[in-house]
């Protein structure tokens, strides 16, 4: 359950905030949210990113900006498409808790062209840095630790 983005919706049930999104296979609203989000969004993978052909040839779909025009939201009619707005960032932020601890990282993704959307693109080191999240996104985590009863948790 945790790997898939449709778990968005359970993290707004617990207080986090998420950017607006949307999974569809329908073209009309595909374009419609990327209308409605002043035509800046990103695509992302729906569960996990690596993908493989035939001949077990592996691939990883990175989140990336999407540009849609009419001929291109078609495509989504092929398989669910997950949306969402873009937010401009500082940078990225990952987070593990063990029991009731809570442990930050920031990623300085945005230190490099090539990791500003998605931060694993990179092929250069990113510097990460030890960051301490604010009280009640802390106790957002711990509680989403309980809620789901798992040992650990990291995003």
């Amino acid at each position: 359950m945790l790997k898939t983005k449709y778990f968005s919706c359970y993290l707004l049930n617990l207080g986090f905030r998420i950017a607006p999104s949307l999974i569809t296979t329908n073209a009309d609203s595909a374009m419609n949210f990327y209308r409605m989000n002043d035509e800046d969004c990103i695509i992302k993978p729906i569960r996990t990113g690596l993908i493989s052909d035939e001949e077990n040839e592996e691939a990883i779909i990175f989140t990336n900006k999407v540009n849609l025009d009419k001929n291109s939201a078609q495509r989504v009619a092929g398989c669910p498409t997950f949306f969402q707005k873009h937010i401009k960032k500082q940078g990225d932020i990952r987070v593990t808790v063990v029991g009731d601890k809570v442990f930050a990282a920031f990623i300085h993704s945005q230190d490099s062209d090539d990791s500003k959307v998605d931060w694993r693109i990179s092929q250069n080191g990113l510097k990460h840095s030890i960051c301490t999240l604010p009280v009640d996104v802390s106790a957002k985590c711990i509680n989403l630790l309980k809620k789901t009863k798992f040992k650990f948790w990291r995003n």
